[in-house]
């Protein structure tokens, strides 16, 4: 398909398959990578470990704490951020949730990973901070958790999600970064990884 570093590809495919034949899923692929940044931004791994990174710094940004938290176990980490940016949520939100969050991903492209990244984040974090996490899967395994509890409320999620202003901290609220800031970002980051 023209795309050398996809890691969301397999995850798309899949949700593509649930709702559409093989012929179609396939022609609705062809016409995603045709428009590959707006779908799949990393066109290697050190973009892909740069968009981990612009995500991290944000996390700092919004939640410090939660950040320090998640950085001293591994889970702002590339390998770490997989269940994001590698599996499209499907390793820790209900399928029917992750399909809602792929339909906003089809019209909006990849800022939606980024936006429910950060609701998911935000929506948890009490319950993270109480709990002695020591370890990246067990990170992503009680916000599994969470996600499943009866008391999950998407609907929540996606307005934690499409806010306009995230966090508070010194009484001012943030706004969330804009296409142009994660693009600025996302160029200064690509020299991490290395």
């Amino acid at each position: 398909y023209g795309v050398d570093h996809a890691p969301l590809l397999p995850d798309v495919v899949l949700l593509l398959l649930t709702c559409m034949d093989a012929a179609c899923a396939s022609a609705a692929v062809r016409e995603m990578v045709a428009g590959s940044p707006r779908y799949f931004p990393c066109g290697g791994p050190t973009e892909h470990a740069a968009w981990c990174r612009t995500f991290a710094e944000t996390v700092r940004h919004f939640y410090p704490e939660t950040h320090a938290l998640m950085e001293e176990i591994g889970a702002t980490s590339t390998e770490g951020l997989a269940p994001i940016f590698a599996r499209f949520f499907v390793t820790v939100l209900p399928h029917e949730c992750v399909r809602r969050i792929f339909d906003m991903y089809l019209c909006e492209g990849y800022k939606v990973l980024f936006r429910f990244g950060l609701a998911l984040i935000a929506s948890f974090k009490s319950e993270m901070k109480n709990m002695q996490i020591t370890d990246v899967l067990t990170w992503w395994g009680v916000v599994r958790s969470l996600a499943y509890a009866p008391a999950f409320d998407f609907e929540l999620l996606q307005k934690k999600a499409y806010e306009r202003f995230l966090g508070r901290r010194l009484g001012r609220r943030r706004r969330l970064p804009g296409r142009r800031h994660l693009a600025r970002a996302l160029k200064l980051n690509e020299t991490w990884p290395r």
